[in-house]
């Protein structure tokens, strides 16, 4: 079994102690700096805030408030988020206080946001079980996560509103948690109460008890927990709503809630809120080191490359080679800055990937791990170790897919501008749906090279699916089959079937790939024949995944399709040029 007070430190760790360094507290009631002392401020709250600040401060941690709810909501996430750790009061309205939509706001855009987010929302409120359901549910939406027909729509709000006059208990709050978690909640007396309801249902009202459900978990948040509901719709993942320090993951963000009185703000209290509700959510192995990375990054800052940095030749050609991309088309020196980018990254990948605190961490997370002899005990063993839920098997061959689908191919995503060695399509030229992989040396693809040609010829290999998934599964690590996951399924290819042709197709140099009903689609000509006949046909293809750079590399290599050349090809030089490079390394420094 997995080591239970393992993962709890590797959690702990990797999500609060090395990734807060500052801490925000946000309550309209508690005094910035120059307003401390003020007779404004000579409250009880302010006490409060004083206590958070040293507690902070006393945890090596840099701490700031905000109490102006303008400000607070006028950058939202953006400026929220120059803090690790923000504590919340939940009604930020100082006439209001009921009114919770200030703070709603903020949680929204913290979850909506790319950066992952801590909150601990800090309030008077006694009944913190309600105040979880009242955030989680403003958060999740108001569109239900079963859809019924409209044309049994007003049945079943005319059973719901019968339901609600009735004398018929309602588990409400099981009702709520269910609609909260998609359905995931079920227990013995929500499952007793639909069978009593379905009972004295209409035959065709029968098959939407679940939305039934919904709707009256969605009426009772909307008019007895006051949750914000809009069309909007999150996932929610939570814990027992019904604990002392209620907590729930959306996006982003990650929120406990705790009680100004019951957790006092000194002596560690709040912190050890967090850490608990952090262990219970249980993010597993995987999220634990990726957070550490994010972590390493933060603190590492973003390095300079070296080589680059002292090396005035260098620098002096990479501006050289932007330049030139920018005379041949005024976007491509993006190319260059990619180019110069990617360098840095890889300098500062290097750099996390030695760092003594994710050495640490991962030998700590793969110690943790019993790794049985038997494959499915080991994927139900790294199952638990990665918090999946319990009721979610998965096969061990899916999972040896998705690792090869990972270590060999990225997807095409919107950065990409143009098919190059190794890119995967799919397309329905004859009808049936085809699969190609691009063989083109990657030198060839680049749409803005030099030449007048207003098309490129790229040749693509026609791939089929191999039904039988031993020998993939086996020598996946021998360059020759092709792994890739679409809309939930997973494909085999294999690039040396004997069945398998190459095609030639031609591209068009520019806006090589265009946006057609919101998806990337790449438009082709094929050449054909006829008896003495030459004709072409006009198709698309779907881009669907890029192999990584080696992978694509050495399958060119197997295959037997690889040509390539290093260097530059755009240089204009003129006679001058050339009898300057060729003369004495004196003379040359002269001109």
């Amino acid at each position: 079994m997995v080591n239970a007070d393992t993962l709890r430190e590797l959690t702990v760790s990797a999500f609060r102690k090395n990734a807060i360094r500052s801490v925000l507290l946000m309550d309209e009631r508690f005094p910035k700096h120059y307003q401390v002392g003020t007779e404004a401020f000579d409250t009880a709250d302010a006490k409060v805030c004083a206590k958070l600040y040293k507690e902070f401060n006393d945890q090596g941690l840099l701490c700031d408030v905000e109490n102006d709810t303008g400000l607070m909501k006028a950058g939202t996430a953006s400026q929220i988020q120059k803090s690790d750790l923000l504590v919340l009061d939940l009604h930020l309205n100082k006439s209001d206080d009921t009114d919770i939509a200030d703070s709603v706001e903020i949680l929204k855009s913290l979850a909506d946001s790319d950066h992952f987010n801590l909150v601990i929302v800090y309030t008077a409120m006694k009944e913190l079980h309600a105040v979880g359901r009242q955030l989680a549910g403003s958060l999740r939406g108001k569109t239900s996560s079963v859809e019924a027909d409209e044309n049994v729509r007003d049945d079943i709000t005319i059973a719901v509103t019968e339901l609600r006059e009735s004398n018929i208990e309602i588990p409400i709050t099981d009702c709520i948690d269910s609609f909260l978690l998609g359905g995931r909640h079920s227990g013995a007396e929500l499952g007793k109460f639909k069978g009593v309801v379905a009972k004295d249902l209409d035959q065709a009202l029968k098959p939407f008890i679940n939305v039934i459900v919904c709707d009256l978990a969605l009426h009772a948040l909307e008019h007895d927990y006051k949750s914000i509901m809009e069309a909007e719709t999150r996932d929610i993942k939570a814990g027992n709503f019904s604990t002392t320090n209620p907590w729930f993951a959306c996006g982003s963000l990650f929120v406990v809630v705790a009680n100004k009185q019951e957790t006092p703000p000194s002596d560690g209290a709040l912190l050890a809120v967090l850490d608990e509700a952090l262990t219970d959510w249980n993010p597993g192995v995987v999220r634990c080191l990726l957070s550490e990375i994010q972590n390493c990054i933060v603190n590492s800052g973003c390095p300079y490359d070296t080589v680059v940095e002292n090396d005035a030749l260098t620098q002096v050609g990479w501006l050289y080679h932007a330049k030139q991309e920018q005379a041949i088309s005024a976007e491509r020196w993006k190319v260059a800055v990619s180019q110069l980018t990617e360098r840095v990254l890889g300098t500062l990948g290097r750099q996390v990937a030695s760092k003594a605190s994710l050495i640490e961490l991962s030998d700590k997370s793969l110690g943790a791990i019993e790794f049985a002899d038997d494959p499915k005990e080991r994927i139900a063993e790294l199952s638990r170790a990665n918090g999946v839920p319990e009721d979610m098997k998965l096969v061990f061959i899916d999972v040896l897919h998705a690792l090869n689908v990972f270590l060999s191919s990225d997807e095409f995503g919107a950065e990409r501008h143009y098919v190059t060695t190794g890119t995967v399509l799919k397309t329905s030229l004859g009808g049936d749906d085809e699969w190609w992989l691009c063989v083109e040396p990657g030198c060839d693809t680049v749409p803005d090279q030099s030449g007048d040609d207003q098309f490129i010829r790229l040749r693509m290999l026609r791939l089929k699916p191999v039904t039988s998934l031993k020998r993939p599964l086996t020598t996946a690590t021998h360059g020759r089959f092709v792994f890739v996951c679409h809309e939930d399924q997973r494909f085999y290819f294999d690039t040396q079937d004997k069945t398998h042709d190459l095609i030639e197709v031609y591209v068009p140099r520019q806006n090589q790939i265009v946006d057609e009903n919101g998806m990337r689609i790449v438009r082709f000509w094929k050449i054909r024949t006829d008896s003495d006949t030459l004709s072409h046909v006009e198709g698309q293809a779907v881009p669907i995944s890029q192999m990584r750079e080696a992978n694509a590399s050495r399958l060119l290599h197997e295959a037997g399709h690889h040509q390539s050349r290093t260097g530059v090809d755009f240089v204009r030089c003129t006679e001058e040029d050339f009898d300057a490079f060729n003369a004495p390394r004196r003379q040359r420094n002269e001109v």
